[in-house]
């Protein structure tokens, strides 16, 4: 059996695409790769606490709810974030266990502010060495032109792309368990009078949040699949777009080569 190569020097890499591609299980083959290499999940950064420093608006925010309604948020992590889409909430009724429109941008403004403060400061981070950077599904949001350039320049990106078949899984686990999910005021200008024209209501509020959930998700993960693959496209040489069957099947070192060819 040929034993696999190990690299000590090489670019970062950016990981990027929708929920449950397989960023995480392609970050651990590519640190397996490259000793010494930091991980970065852009969504654990959003949620939680800051070492040193004041608490993001989002945090205070949500350490605030935590506290009110006695919710433990001591575990969060890239796998466990389910109290944090209690904390988003679903828009809808909120007899029905759904959160009013005014509340529920509010909360998409501290998120799209959080996450864009943690994409700025990736220039800061890449000048410490090496690092494989998970964007998490809702980045291509609220990245700016700068963020785009330090993306490109410094990194090397790999988009994995979803199956029609794991769009379908998403949208059936969504109404199951839903993961905490930002929605772009454009978007939500765009679908709401769309969503109430469909249903004969006045607004959101007057919809049970499941019905909301699944008239807008469908249409939100389409946006990010097209937004993913035009920025990808736009980095040229500095991208490698793989279908996501594809990059699960490769080892460590084929996806390093493949990266870095």
């Amino acid at each position: 059996m040929t034993k696999p190569t190990y690299h000590t020097h090489g670019p970062s890499i950016t990981l990027m695409g929708i929920s449950g591609v397989g960023k995480s299980r392609a970050t651990g083959k590519i640190m397996a790769m490259q000793p010494g290499i930091r991980r970065r999940s852009i969504d654990e950064s959003i949620w939680l606490p800051r070492a040193k420093g004041p608490q993001t608006p989002l945090r205070e925010a949500f350490e605030a709810w935590a506290c009110e309604y006695n919710k433990d948020i001591s575990t969060i992590g890239a796998r466990n974030l389910g109290v944090t889409a209690e904390f988003l909430g679903m828009l809808g009724d909120p007899a029905h266990g759904g959160v009013d429109e005014e509340t529920f941008r509010r909360h998409m403004a501290l998120h799209a502010e959080a996450e864009h403060n943690v994409l700025a400061n990736l220039h800061n981070e890449l000048k410490s060495g090496q690092a494989a950077i998970d964007m998490g599904g809702s980045a291509i949001h609220v990245l700016d032109e700068d963020i785009k350039t330090t993306i490109r320049n410094k990194t090397q990106t790999l988009l994995i792309q979803a199956s029609l078949d794991h769009l379908k899984n998403l949208e059936e686990r969504n109404r199951i368990s839903p993961k905490p999910l930002y929605y772009p005021p454009e978007f939500l200008d765009e679908w709401l009078p769309k969503l109430c024209v469909e249903y004969g209501v006045g607004n959101a509020d007057m919809l049970a949040p499941e019905i909301v959930s699944d008239f807008l998700y469908p249409h939100l993960m389409q946006e990010r699949l097209d937004d993913y693959m035009t920025l990808a496209q736009s980095f040229g040489t500095h991208a490698l777009i793989l279908p996501m069957n594809e990059a699960r099947q490769l080892n460590g070192q084929g996806l390093w080569e493949r990266l870095t060819a």
